[in-house]
């Protein structure tokens, strides 16, 4: 017999650390890591190389003899002996409890309940898990980091760091620094060592906004960091590896820069594993009264936390607006209007902004029919808001409810004297 090959964080106290390697991968690797047979360079190393290959990350290292059939047969029965002892009966953590709560967290700063919305969240949750490339579509403020810091949360590396960096706000002499990091005296201005991006992020997940502004050559350095994990920092002779999970995002259409040969093909294929579009607003109106209502609470909280409603003809003009600047044009507008209300406790059409309210004028004012009495066209207009916030609210009457600003009964009795039909 081999000798005993040393199991990590055998004590029930080191499990429930998530500092254990086992305890947060149960991999193979991980217990050759411990056992001093592989170093973690080596270990990502493989990992990278057999994902491009198709192969297992053992297979590759077999292949390279970098192991033994032995070493990974007493690996084989540590990890084993390791699932044996986790099986134990024994207190819990609630780590299952905390992912959920986690999952949950991650999805509501996601706000909607239209199609779109469900269907990007349910792509999300199967996509999180895995430790593939994401590429995220879509126009500016369409909340494209929103997804990705919802990716991150609900991945195994959830509670490592998220770093984010927008490539459109960086200098391009200096992008390669900010990515790498630099050495002190590595160029004029270089007056201490800088960690770079990559760095910040070992073992958690990077976030790179807008990177069809990254320049050409610095797209090859980046490739390369993305395939084999290596970095070296600008002015650093020796190269160092990083594990991160590697989630982009783009506001034009990458592969039309493709064929314009403003961005590399091979680059591409790498960061677009997955690829996730996030819709604008104007896709899903829907979700407009929603969203002015999160956004509303966090303004007023923000004004001392007054309780404050929108105003059902104020919300008529802002699900007729067509919102270029998307949900982050939305958010800016309610805390304008939030300002604008002063010490009052509900948004008016006077609060919103000229542009809503004179898109408003063009698009939905409805003339009163001559046959109409006053009090027979404000029935109308009831009636129509009424079906709109259940329409909105898919149904849900005590969402239609807190829409117009009514109570739950209010509403009932609006819903039977106009005979309307719920969907």
């Amino acid at each position: 017999m081999g000798k005993r090959v040393k199991l990590p964080c055998t004590s029930r106290s080191q499990r429930n650390n998530r500092s254990c390697p086992v305890a947060n991968h149960e991999s193979l690797l991980d217990i050759m890591i411990a056992n001093g047979v592989l170093s973690r360079e080596e270990a990502h190393l493989a990992r990278v190389q057999a994902r491009d290959r198709g192969a297992s990350d053992v297979e590759w290292l077999l292949a390279r003899r970098r192991i033994t059939p032995r070493q990974l047969y007493e690996a084989a029965e540590a990890l084993a002996a390791w699932d044996d002892a986790a099986e134990a009966p024994g207190p819990t953590d609630g780590a299952d409890e905390s992912h959920r709560l986690r999952a949950s967290e991650a999805l509501n700063h996601i706000v909607g309940e239209s199609e779109e919305i469900k269907n990007l969240k349910r792509l999300i949750v199967k996509i999180a898990p895995t430790d593939a490339a994401v590429l995220i579509h879509g126009e500016s403020g369409t909340g494209k980091e929103l997804v990705a810091r919802a990716i991150h949360r609900l991945s195994p590396r959830g509670m490592r760091p998220f770093v984010a960096l927008n490539c459109s706000a960086i200098p391009s002499e200096l992008i390669e620094s900010e990515l790498f990091g630099h050495k002190k005296g590595a160029f004029t201005g270089a007056i201490s060592d800088h960690t770079g991006v990559f760095k910040a992020a070992d073992h958690g997940t990077l976030f790179l906004d807008e990177i069809e502004a990254m320049p050409l050559p610095m797209q090859a350095k980046l490739l390369r960091a993305l395939q084999s994990g290596e970095i070296r920092a600008v002015g650093d002779a020796s190269p160092s590896f990083v594990d991160v999970r590697f989630i982009c995002a783009a506001n034009a259409e990458l592969q039309q820069l493709v064929d314009q040969g403003q961005f590399r093909k091979d680059l591409l294929y790498r960061i677009s594993v997955f690829e996730i579009k996030t819709p604008p607003l104007r896709e899903r109106t829907g979700d407009i009264p929603l969203l002015a209502t999160h956004f509303l609470k966090m303004a007023s909280e923000n004004q001392g936390g007054r309780q404050m409603r929108i105003d059902p003809a104020a919300l008529e003009l802002l699900c007729a607006y067509s919102w270029p600047g998307n949900v982050r044009e939305l958010s800016n507008e309610i805390e304008r209007a939030v300002v604008m209300a002063g010490d009052g406790s509900t948004i008016s059409v006077r609060c919103l902004s000229e542009k809503i309210t004179t898109h408003g004028s063009k698009s939905s004012r409805r003339e009163r029919p001559a046959n109409k009495t006053l009090k027979e066209a404000v029935e109308a207009l009831e009636r129509d808001l009424v079906e709109q916030a259940l329409k909105t609210s898919h149904g849900k009457r005590h969402a239609a409810a807190q829409l117009l600003g009514l109570s739950r009964q209010g509403l009932l009795n609006k819903i039977n004297k106009y005979k309307i039909t719920v969907p």
